[in-house]
């Protein structure tokens, strides 16, 4: 029993899901969560407090989302400058 425990072990891992938790897991779980409401600053964020090897795993992913925070930023400019140009040629106040 003690060896399939050991193998089981090794082959599923456990991980809480908890947003309060501490240490990795609560950051992955606070991060999840802000993902999924719409939030990827604020999972970025949660992410960015992690140290060492999940940090360096995770480090992939935190670009990514930090280049597609850019781009959004970059669009809703772009969409802010077209709305007022739209609304100064119409002449609409």
């Amino acid at each position: 029993i003690s060896r399939l425990m050991g193998w089981v072990g090794r082959v599923v891992i456990i991980r809480r899901v908890d947003p309060n938790a501490p240490g990795v897991d609560g950051a992955l779980a606070r991060s999840e969560a802000r993902a999924a409401a719409g939030d990827l600053e604020g999972a970025v964020a949660s992410l960015q407090r992690l140290t060492g090897p999940a940090h360096d795993a995770m480090a992939g992913w935190i670009d990514d989302a930090q280049r597609r925070i850019e781009i959004d930023r970059r669009i809703a400019a772009i969409r802010a400058q077209a709305l007022a140009d739209l609304v100064q040629s119409s002449g609409v106040r």
